[in-house]
């Protein structure tokens, strides 16, 4: 009975430890990553031009987090009209953004003062290799024109 009672344990501890093992999530660094600002002035408000190559791309309902140090400050306003994503280019291969992803479009929002979130639909991917931009601030014009901008750290 103890051998059966031994064995059973030493199973169920298997199993948990597969299943946290399986859901465990990777991302892969970023690579030749930039963020130019229009002023570089204290705590003045700036756009962002944030460059990146993602060695995996952006798959399948997956998450992208853009996180400022924690004296930088994201507007409450800020929304996706104030945030263009290009693949391939500063000015070409506009992807078209939402509050929410759905169908080939990404979703982008300001999650904190310090955070924004871009969330990919089943069906938006960027490819891997793929070189990104992504403005933010009044410098978006896919769309819409933005008008808000981040306040630089202190």
């Amino acid at each position: 009975m103890k051998n059966i009672q031994k064995l059973f344990t030493k199973a169920t501890a298997v199993i948990l430890v597969s299943s946290l093992s399986a859901m465990t999530v990777f991302a892969a660094e970023l690579n030749n990553m930039s963020d130019t600002l229009s002023s570089v002035k204290i705590n003045t408000v700036s756009n962002h031009t944030i460059v990146f190559t993602t060695p995996t791309g952006l798959g399948n309902g997956s998450t992208t987090v853009i996180t400022f140090q924690s004296d930088f400050s994201i507007p409450a306003g800020l929304d996706f009209t104030d945030v263009d994503i290009n693949v391939g280019g500063a000015y070409v291969g506009s992807t078209t953004i939402a509050a929410l992803p759905t169908g080939t479009t990404l979703g982008v929002v300001r999650t904190s003062a310090t955070v924004i979130t871009i969330t990919a639909s089943s069906s938006a991917v960027i490819a891997p290799g793929a070189v990104v931009y992504i403005r933010i601030g009044t410098n978006a014009i896919h769309d819409a024109t933005g008008d808000q901008q981040i306040t630089n750290a202190t």
